[in-house]
């Protein structure tokens, strides 16, 4: 499972570090806009982990007949954690942008670590 989580999780939040510096440097949003943005791109690659984690077959095995339950749920769950940082981008008025920032990036933190834990959790040793 560890070969899973390094290319399910590892490959594409390293690319989103990547990518949020090299917009740090050259990009017009400033450090916070970047940062707000990072918490949005997290949740999206979480529901790519989501994807790739279900189409894991010794991952399906050991989840047994419940797996197709606890793909939608998780996916459902991803896409909301995604429509709140949304929210928190565009409707939140109270607030600094460092708050929304801390914020979406909690949330995009929380978004990537659902799926890893449970890739950790059922992909275990037994």
């Amino acid at each position: 499972m560890r070969t899973l989580l390094a290319s399910a999780v590892g490959i594409p939040v390293l690319s989103i570090v990547l990518f949020a510096l090299l917009e740090a440097v050259g990009g017009s949003k400033g450090f916070w806009g970047t940062v707000n943005r990072v918490g949005l791109d997290l949740c999206i690659v979480s529901i790519g982990i989501v994807g790739g984690m279900f189409l894991h077959k010794p991952l399906l095995d050991q989840l047994g007949p419940a797996s197709p339950i606890v793909a939608m749920f998780v996916s459902l769950l991803e896409m909301i954690f995604a429509a709140v940082v949304m929210l928190v981008d565009k409707r939140w008025q109270t607030g600094t942008s460092q708050v929304k920032a801390y914020v979406s990036l909690f949330i995009g933190v929380f978004a990537v670590g659902l799926p890893s834990g449970i890739i950790m959790w059922v992909g275990g040793p037994r």
